[in-house]
C-alpha cells in the first residue's frame, strides 16, 4: 500500500522546499523577524521554569531547519547545543556548529546522551506510521524531554499528523507515565500546550492551575 506521506518521511519534500520553496524564502532568504526570536525565547523560558537545567546541559533540537532554535538556546547561555535536520540543503545553509543531517527514526546518538531532547512544532510533521519509532528514539537518547506542539494545521502541507492536546497526551502515555502536561483542563482539546517529560517529579506554584499530571489521573 502506497503511503502518500512518503515524501515527508524520506525528506524529499523538505529538500525541495529548502532549495526553492516557501521554506527557503522564509528561513534562508529572509532574516528572522524580532517577534519570532521573542517567541523562541518565550518557549525556552517556559521550559526552564520547570526544568532546572545547568548551562552545561547537553541539548538536542529535533527538526532544526537552519538552526534558529539552536541559536536561541545558545543566546540563553547554553553552550552544548546540537541539532538534527532531515534536509541537507537546510544544514548546508546553517552556520550552526553541531547541526547534522539525519533521520529521527534512527539517530546516531548513544543511550541517554542528552540532558534534554527538545522540539517545537515538530511532531505534527511526523507521519503516524513512524511516530512511535521516533518517540522511542527520543526517550532512548534523552534523559528529559520538552516539546511544544502545534494543534492547528494552518497552511503548511507538511503538518500531516494533527492531534488534539488530549490525543497527544494519550500518545505520550504509551511511552511513559512520568510527565507533566501543561494546558488548562477545560481547553484540553484545543489549547496550545507545552509537554515536559522530566527526569524526576517536579512541583511548581503553577501546578494547581495549569498542569495536568498524567501520573495522578
Amino acid at each position: 500500500m502506497i503511503n502518500l506521506n512518503e515524501k515527508f518521511i524520506d525528506g524529499s519534500w523538505y529538500e525541495e522546499e529548502y532549495r526553492e520553496g516557501w521554506y527557503r524564502d522564509r528561513y534562508i532568504e529572509k532574516q528572522e523577524p524580532q517577534w519570532a526570536k521573542e517567541c523562541k525565547a518565550y518557549h525556552i523560558n517556559c521550559i526552564l521554569m520547570f526544568l532546572g537545567l545547568p548551562l552545561t546541559a547537553k541539548i538536542l533540537d529535533l527538526g532544526s531547519g537552519v538552526g534558529q532554535f539552536m541559536g536561541a538556546w545558545q543566546e540563553r547561555g547554553f553552550g552544548n547545543v546540537h541539532g538534527i535536520e532531515i534536509s541537507k540543503t537546510a544544514v548546508s545553509y546553517s552556520n550552526m556548529r553541531n547541526l547534522i543531517q539525519g533521520n529521527v527514526q534512527d539517530m546516531p546518538f548513544k543511550d541517554g546522551e542528552f540532558d534534554l531532547v527538545f522540539s517545537s512544532a515538530f511532531f505534527e510533521h511526523i507521519d503516524e506510521s513512524i511516530l512511535d519509532d521516533v518517540l522511542k528514539e527520543c526517550f532512548r537518547i534523552g534523559i528529559r524531554q520538552a516539546h511544544t506542539l502545534c494543534l492547528e494545521k494552518g497552511t503548511d502541507p507538511s503538518h500531516i499528523n494533527m492531534k488534539t492536546a488530549q490525543g497527544w497526551l494519550e500518545r505520550f502515555e504509551k511511552h511513559t507515565k512520568d510527565f507533566i502536561f501543561i494546558a488548562p483542563d477545560e481547553l484540553l482539546n484545543s489549547a496550545p500546550i507545552l509537554l515536559v517529560v522530566p527526569e524526576n517529579k517536579i512541583t511548581h506554584p503553577l501546578k494547581s492551575r495549569l498542569i495536568r499530571d498524567a501520573t495522578h489521573n
